[in-house]
């Protein structure tokens, strides 16, 4: 007998709320991975964007274990409490909040701002150097 013989599927509510759950548990588990994974990479300037990349995707996958308004609705508030610490929620918001207000979809200026800024060198003479590009 084989091992595909031996698996029966299950189909009760309890068995679909496993199956949520079983979900979130691999997300929970991609998401220390990846962490794992930018502690072991050092903090150098040839790592910017790679450290950055493994950040944003331990973000993002954390995010799914959140409530969805699609599939998997399990509740997170018995997750923090079973977890024992006080500061989950709390933890887990601060985490939403980077997730949804800058790593997808950049709209939060607590995480990031842009300046412009022009740098004039006052001791040249307007026309004495040859312009660099066309926009001159």
């Amino acid at each position: 007998m084989d091992s595909i013989e031996r698996c029966v599927s299950l189909d009760s509510v309890d068995t679909n709320v496993l199956r949520k759950w079983c979900s979130a548990w691999l997300d929970l588990t991609h998401t220390d991975s990846v962490l794992l994974e930018r502690l072991k990479t050092p903090d150098a300037s040839p790592n910017l964007f790679l450290r950055r990349g493994l950040w944003e995707a331990a973000v993002v996958s954390y995010g799914r274990v959140g409530p969805s308004h699609q599939r998997r609705k399990i509740d997170l508030d018995a997750l923090f409490l079973a977890s024992g610490d006080s500061g989950a929620s709390d933890f887990h918001n601060v985490i939403s909040k980077w997730r949804h207000g800058h790593v997808t979809h950049r709209a939060d200026t607590a995480f990031e701002t842009v300046d412009a800024l022009l740098s004039v060198d006052a001791t040249l003479e307007m026309g004495s150097q040859p312009c660099p590009s066309r926009a001159c």
